[in-house]
């Protein structure tokens, strides 16, 4: 590898050497050689014509391959050519599959899969045929990034991120960091895998990726319903959301002292939900405890003596934004925290009762912050 290669590539690139170097092992992978192979590093699903799924293969070309080991740039004029992308269309994921394998002379191998991108406007019944398809596929790496995308997936697959030298390693890059993103959003395969067994109350949810004139943005989430994408989060729901799964690492408060702003940042949280019933009714409750930094304070007033005004405005807005997330996902029958699972785990012949008493159910919502820093002006 080029010492030119950036740092953070280089643990990415060496699983995707090794991975070619085994498949050229002999008894490997079928015994089949890498000049018989089209590595598939991301892959997409979308809606076609008449009911039928469109299957995308993303595939880097000899020379996108070749431009990792040069140090190349995903902005370099020839980042376009990195990549190729192969389509089939057909009435099931197996159909479609074997209609794209017929227009490459290589075997479509998905043992390096970094990425899986899923349009939201797929049916129910094709969501669950892609994750039956999914679950089957011996040679499909598990720990692929899976993603849903309101955007073309067509348009996705032909981004190019600035700052990544092969497009499809700019998931590994994103998710591989955990504190890296403002909420780390990694899902994978095994998450899609694993709800189709999952009881009724529980919801899958995917990050959501859109394409930009510099690369991708992912903020937003999207919750999914009987296998059909339904509520997408805006992003500082999205920071919320974070704060209940203990995703969230750089969460943000801006408020006001005297007409100044304040600002707390770096703001995380640990987070339990539970249930309880007082006769019919099901009330919840959701305790955070959060932890972060003062970052802007007005340089004439010392924030010390201050604090308490800080930490509780921090709680009353986060408590109060919490609040009005939770009680509209109940509402609407989404449970992405599990709290359902372990009721109906524990009463097994309550299933029903749950269900219709989840989307009533009253909410509370308990918020502490402990400041770690105050910054150089205290």
């Amino acid at each position: 590898m080029s010492p030119k290669a950036p740092l953070r590539y280089r643990a990415i690139l060496l699983r995707v050497a090794l991975g070619l170097a085994l498949l050229g092992l002999t008894g490997c992978a079928d015994n089949r050689q890498l000049n018989y192979r089209a590595l598939v590093l991301a892959m997409g699903f979308a809606p076609a014509a008449h009911g039928k799924i469109e299957v995308l293969f993303q595939i880097p070309t000899p020379s996108g391959l070749t431009s990792l080991s040069g140090g190349g740039s995903g902005s370099s004029a020839s980042s376009s050519l990195s990549t190729f992308t192969v389509e089939g269309v057909g009435q099931t994921v197996a159909r479609a599959f074997a209609k794209a394998q017929a227009d490459v002379n290589q075997d479509l191998y998905l043992g390096q899969l970094q990425a899986v991108i899923f349009s939201t406007q797929l049916t129910s019944a094709q969501f669950t045929d892609i994750a039956s398809t999914l679950t089957r596929f011996g040679t499909l790496d598990k720990t692929a990034y899976a993603l849903a995308t309101q955007a073309p997936v067509t348009d996705v697959l032909q981004t190019v991120s600035k700052t990544t030298p092969l497009a499809p390693l700019y998931y590994s890059t994103e998710f591989g960091c955990a504190h890296c993103q403002t909420v780390n959003l990694k899902r994978e395969i095994w998450s899609i895998e694993q709800q189709q067994y999952a009881p009724p109350v529980v919801n899958l949810w995917l990050p959501l990726i859109m394409p930009t004139t510099s690369g991708f943005r992912i903020d937003h989430v999207v919750f999914y319903q009987n296998n059909h994408a339904t509520t997408i989060l805006t992003p500082p729901q999205t920071v919320m959301f974070g704060y209940a799964l203990g995703k969230t690492s750089k969460g943000t408060i801006q408020l006001h002292w005297q007409g100044a702003p304040v600002s707390v940042r770096g703001l995380k949280a640990s987070a339990h939900v539970f249930a309880r019933w007082q006769g019919p009714t099901l009330h919840l409750y959701q305790t955070l405890s959060l932890s972060g930094d003062v970052d802007t304070f007005p340089l004439s007033v010392p924030v010390k003596p201050r604090l308490t005004w800080v930490m509780a405005h921090v709680q009353q807005k986060v408590g109060a934004e919490s609040l009005a997330l939770l009680q509209s996902l109940s509402r609407r029958g989404i449970d992405p925290f599990h709290v359902g699972d372990a009721y109906v785990w524990q009463h097994p012949g309550e299933l029903t009762k749950w269900q219709r008493a989840y989307p009533k159910a009253h909410w509370t919502v308990k918020v502490k912050i402990r400041i770690r820093e105050l910054g150089d002006s205290t």
